[in-house]
């Protein structure tokens, strides 16, 4: 049985399992609206897995790396191909007697176009050494996006490696900062086909801000989740990110983290939030205009 973590468990695990911060968070001394075209990737821990996928015999490398805010991204290798976008969240946890550190890492696999082509689910321990980690175990779920071939899980199993240095072919860390010149119009991601996805629309309008559309779309063009700024009332930048305050009448917090690669949206929620309202947290691909 584990118990969940409170903030400082980050800040621990970067002595812990990584012995030092990979890099320092950009932004962190500056209120300004824009961040430098090369700032530094925000990177808080990182993890190197080689394994085996149980149903093919295929040789798996994970390269992943971690913000300050629980986000998780990287890039998977599978054989002769090139490495492909993963993302989603790293959690930390201790057990009930306090001892022992343990993390949980959930990720979705993203073609370049934002197709969603599998799901990872990831368990870690920490080790206490220079390695960083122990594996303990992992799964990859299969997506079909075709009514002739079903989705399908398996295990990840006679992993070789699991440490916190990135492998030689790792492309650059996912988590570079966007400037407010940098942000795209449309970040999208689909899920199960054309009819199931998620998009957002952007439009600056200068001095750091821009407003948004943001929504998830199941068949039939139904509108599950759907957040947008109020008109006149568009979002500001700060650094990489923004936070929008009293969305959709609800009192929830959107908080956006823009990246080179990706925009993350997450819902924030006060404890008395008990409305019915919908929520966004996701990852949308950045798509080239």
């Amino acid at each position: 049985m584990k118990t969940s973590f409170i903030i400082a468990c980050a800040a621990i695990t970067l002595m812990a399992c990584t012995g030092k911060s990979v890099s320092q968070k950009a932004g962190d001394d500056t209120d300004s609206t824009t961040v430098a075209s090369n700032a530094e990737p925000q990177v808080n821990m990182q993890v190197y897995i080689v394994g085996t996928m149980e149903d093919n015999q295929c040789q798996i490398e994970l390269a992943l790396q971690s913000d300050n805010d629980f986000h998780c991204a990287g890039y998977v290798l599978y054989p002769e191909s090139e490495p492909m976008l993963v993302a989603g969240w790293w959690d930390c946890y201790y057990g009930d007697d306090g001892s022992g550190e343990y993390h949980n890492i959930r990720l979705t696999e993203y073609q370049a176009d934002g197709t969603i082509t599998g799901r990872f689910i990831i368990n870690l321990e920490c080790s206490g050494d220079d390695e960083g980690f122990t594996f303990t175990d992992a799964e990859r779920t299969y997506i079909s996006h075709s009514e002739d071939e079903e989705s399908t899980t398996a295990p990840i199993v006679d992993v070789m490696t699991c440490k916190s240095e990135m492998p030689d072919w790792f492309p650059e860390s996912p988590f570079i900062p966007a400037n407010y010149d940098d942000i795209a119009t449309h970040y999208f991601y689909e899920l199960y086909g054309p009819d199931a996805y998620g998009e957002v629309l952007i439009e600056k309008v200068g001095d750091g801000k821009f407003t948004f559309h943001a929504e998830d779309v199941l068949e039939d063009s139904y509108v599950v989740n759907e957040m947008k700024n109020e008109e006149d009332r568009p979002a500001q930048m700060q650094g990489n990110t923004f936070k929008y305050e009293n969305v959709n009448d609800c009192g929830y917090t959107l908080h956006g983290f823009f990246y080179k690669k990706f925009l993350i949206l997450d819902t924030q929620q006060t404890p008395s939030d008990k409305s019915p309202c919908s929520n966004i947290d996701a990852y949308f691909i950045r798509q080239e205009q």
